[in-house]
């Protein structure tokens, strides 16, 4: 099926139950069902292509979908809406462009990947403030990078992930987290990795404190630095010739 560029708006179940197996998507700026349960489009589609122009991802969008195991967010689109991949049961990658820049106003529960398999995320740099509850119930999720945009980050998931082994913070800056941020996570082997030289403001900042034992230094960050070549120098005149 193909929803076309001008589609403004796609309502409560719209296409749920047709059978579809792939879907072509267009609209440039469309909204969905923002209440649980509005699962819009159908649970068998197994893949997704968008258009040229599509700027933002409806709310519900492959909500309790059941086929589709991986999705590329194109460039070009800056907003995921709520419950946007929430129970996509298959679903084990999603990669998100580095033009992302929200997820929605929602300050309670979003649930953008609730219930999917993921394993690990990457929040594009210019994000910067997470909704809470992105991510209850991914069981297999084991690592989260947060972009150097990130002001705000709020409650991670309203259940323990028994598999989250890290979280990673780019930013020099420790951004505001709520003083709920792990709430019932099962924290015995997760590592908080920031950039070596902000462990100790990380460790000082406000509701930070609860978790300095587990922020650490992200040495992965210094090796891939390091790996790096250095910049050649300038040719000299005489190599110009």
């Amino acid at each position: 099926m193909t929803i076309g560029a001008n589609v403004t708006s796609i309502g409560y179940v719209a296409f749920n139950g047709t059978g579809y197996t792939k879907l072509v998507y267009n609209a440039v700026s469309a909204t969905g069902y923002t209440s649980v349960g509005g699962d819009i489009f159908a649970a068998t589609i197994s893949e997704v292509e968008f258009g040229t122009g599509v700027k933002r991802i409806p709310e519900s969008f492959m909500a309790g979908n059941t086929s589709l195991t991986s999705i590329v967010i194109p460039e070009g689109v800056t907003e995921i809406g709520k419950y946007a991949f929430r129970n996509a049961t298959a679903l084990a990658s999603i990669t998100l462009p580095d033009s992302l820049e929200s997820f929605g106003a929602y300050a309670d529960n979003a649930m953008t990947f609730m219930g999917t398999k993921i394993t690990s995320i990457v929040i594009p740099d210019k994000v910067t403030e997470m909704p809470r509850n992105m991510f209850a119930r991914c069981n297999e999720l084991v690592s989260i990078t947060y972009g150097s945009g990130i002001t705000q980050a709020n409650y991670v998931a309203s259940a323990a992930l028994p598999k989250l082994a890290e979280i990673i913070f780019t930013s020099a800056t420790p951004p505001t987290i709520s003083a709920d941020f792990l709430e019932d996570q099962t924290l015995a082997n997760l590592q908080i990795k920031v950039p070596a030289a902000a462990v100790d403001a990380y460790k000082v900042a406000e509701n930070w404190t609860a978790y300095a034992d587990r922020i650490v230094a992200n040495t992965e960050a210094a090796a891939t630095s390091a790996a790096m070549p250095e910049a050649l120098p300038a040719p000299s005149s005489k190599d110009e010739l």
